[in-house]
Formats: C-alpha cells, sequence, structure tokens
C-alpha cells in the first residue's frame, strides 16, 4: 500500500476549491492550530474525541503505577546478555526453543 502523506497546505486547498467564500489561508492556518491545541488538552485531561465517518476514537487511558512495581531497564538487560555473550553462555533462542532464558533458571515457578 502507498501511503501519501497530508498537510494543513493541502487541507487548505480542498477547502478553497469547495467553498464559495473561503478565509485566508493564515486565518485558516490559525483555526486548525487552535482547534488542535484545544482538542489535545481536552484528550490529555479525560475526554475521548471520536473522530467521525467510523473512523474511530482518540483517546488516552491512564494507569497508575505503584513505586513498588518494577519496570525493565532495557539497557541493563543489553548490556547484562551482552556479558552473558561473552561468558559463553547460551542464551534462550525463540526460535529453536533449545535454552531457557538465563533468568528462568531455577525460578520456583518451574518446577
Amino acid at each position: 500500500m502507498q501511503m501519501q502523506s497530508k498537510t494543513i497546505k493541502d487541507a487548505y486547498k480542498h477547502y478553497k476549491a469547495h467553498v464559495e467564500n473561503p478565509v485566508s489561508q493564515e486565518l485558516y492556518e490559525d483555526i486548525c492550530k487552535e482547534f488542535n491545541i484545544k482538542l489535545f488538552d481536552l484528550i490529555l485531561t479525560g475526554y475521548e474525541f471520536d473522530m467521525g465517518s467510523n473512523m474511530g476514537t482518540i483517546s488516552i487511558a491512564r494507569i497508575e503505577r505503584s513505586p513498588t512495581t518494577l519496570t525493565v531497564d532495557w539497557n541493563e538487560t543489553k548490556k547484562y546478555k551482552q556479558e552473558l555473550i561473552e561468558q559463553g553462555v547460551k542464551l534462550y533462542d525463540s526460535t529453536t526453543g533449545e535454552e531457557l532464558p538465563e533468568w528462568l533458571k531455577g525460578a520456583d515457578y518451574l518446577s
């Protein structure tokens, strides 16, 4: 599928071709920018925007995080993986499923 990029200038050309008394391009762009800013503010405060024409909605789901829940530090994980490779440790291969990940070895829930 070929993708086409559309800009506010393209939208103005379409608008101007289909409206009897169009506003200036500068005013049109200001209106669009102001609309987008207000829309983003509403979405960020919990509202949902319905784009119409069965195109779907835009919203943000806020998820409360617990300071006791750990997250993955991918940079440290990559460094540790490289250390294991340099030590000659055979790591898990998802395509063959030959070896368990190093961090799973000895896990209580596997027995």
